[in-house]
């Protein structure tokens, strides 16, 4: 049987999702024989899925597809979903259409969610049919919005009962959307999922790291092509705003502008786990890379002078220095005695902004900070493991922690 997926997508209103409903397809246990992103430019402003869905179909059929599963850009898949739905759709002796009865909506910035049961339909996310059924099939006007109800009461099918979701459709508002779901204040969501973990029982981490990621936005900064450092900064939107006041003094009083800034900025709270994960977004372009949130500054205007002069006299890969972060604990000057000039520093007792690695550096193991606490640990503890990497001990103050935030807001 010819198995052919079709993704209606409207192309650059979310170009992103669009590359991540590739990847997914690649991970398929079960290929198609056919993809078509049915991309055409749209010819008005107004909906237009029911033309997109119609057309895409008749192309399949002329490609010799005897079945075509609906494919939505944006929404998740897990990777035996083809492989599934064709199994189901033989089983039940090849229906007109078949789809899974329950549909599970997750709003990735609001992180609430709702699962609807509707008996005898499937959603058009979770719908395939056909080809024989297409044959002198009538479909609603190309303007229709519920393609899906409109299938789904017109031809004979199965929609069957699944225990653990085989695909989840997603909620952003990005881009034109249809539905319900991707508003903020959609009553019909009804349960809550503060850090990801129902969406991470529910897919995996490739998933949950685009999903999250998508909820960050990525501002750069910069005044040459090629700066010789870039400083990444997560940005907690709404809150700190005094911490985060000294902390932008800090960066404008720098003695050299040989830098950019990167900041990662969290508008909904995604939680420490992905916070940490976050920094692997932000691409740096510089030679040098240092991790400074928001609610950390620099005590030195010239520390990027510094930081360039340090690298060139000694050759290193790692740069490492003193700071102080607000903990409390007597005289707050970090890293402690125990994990000063050594390869194997304890837990707690360095920070974030203890050190400046190279870039190469940053991108070979910057996925170890992604732990929901100590990622400046556990990152650092990666990097020094390797003994191909050069470190440098400075016994210099070059930064300080306003306020020991461990993830809240205020």
């Amino acid at each position: 049987m010819r198995t052919g997926i079709l993704i209606p997508t409207r192309g650059g209103d979310r170009q992103r999702f669009v590359d991540f409903a590739r990847e997914q397809l690649t991970r398929q246990t079960r290929q198609p024989d056919e993809v078509l992103f049915f991309d055409e430019a749209p010819a008005t402003d107004g909906p237009d899925i029911t033309y997109r869905y119609r057309k895409g179909c008749e192309i399949l059929k002329a490609r010799g597809c005897d079945a075509i599963i609906f494919w939505e850009d944006d929404d998740y898949y897990r990777p035996t979903y083809i492989a599934d739905m064709m199994e189901a759709w033989e089983a039940n002796g090849r229906p007109q259409i078949l789809g899974i009865n329950s549909t599970i909506y997750y709003n990735i910035f609001t992180r609430k969610w709702a699962l609807f049961n509707h008996p005898g339909r499937a959603s058009m996310m979770s719908t395939m049919i056909s080809t024989k059924a297409l044959h002198n099939f009538k479909w609603p006007p190309d303007t229709e919005r519920y393609t899906d109800i409109y299938l789904w009461r017109h031809m004979h099918g199965k929609a069957i009962e699944v225990v653990a979701p085989w695909c989840i459709g997603i909620k952003h508002g990005i881009g034109l959307c249809g539905g319900g779901g991707h508003v903020n204040n959609w009553p019909s969501f009804n349960k809550y999922d503060p850090q990801y973990e129902t969406l991470r029982g529910w897919t995996d981490e490739e998933a949950v790291n685009f999903y999250t990621g998508i909820t960050m936005e990525i501002q750069r900064y910069r005044l040459s092509a090629k700066p010789f450092l870039s400083i990444i900064t997560r940005r907690m939107h709404g809150h700190r705003d005094e911490l985060f006041a000294q902390h932008r003094a800090s960066v404008a009083m720098q003695s050299s502008t040989d830098f950019e800034q990167i900041f990662i900025i969290d508008r909904v709270g995604v939680g420490m786990l992905n916070a940490n994960k976050s920094f692997a977004f932000a691409h740096p372009v510089g030679e040098w890379v240092y991790l400074l949130d928001d609610d950390d500054f620099f005590v030195a205007p010239d520390f990027v002078l510094s930081i360039s002069q340090w690298a060139k006299e000694s050759n290193a890969d790692v740069l490492f220095f003193k700071m102080k972060i607000r903990t409390g604990d007597g005289d707050e000057i970090y890293p402690k005695p125990q994990s000063w000039n050594t390869r194997q520093p304890k837990r707690g007792q360095i920070g974030g902004s203890c050190f400046a690695v190279k870039r190469w550096v940053f991108e070979k193991y910057i996925r170890h900070f992604g732990h929901p606490s100590f990622g400046d640990w556990h990152f650092i503890t990666r990097v020094l493991s390797d003994p191909e990497i050069k470190t440098v001990w400075i016994d210099s103050m070059m930064a300080e922690t306003g306020k020991v935030s461990r993830g809240a807001k205020a």
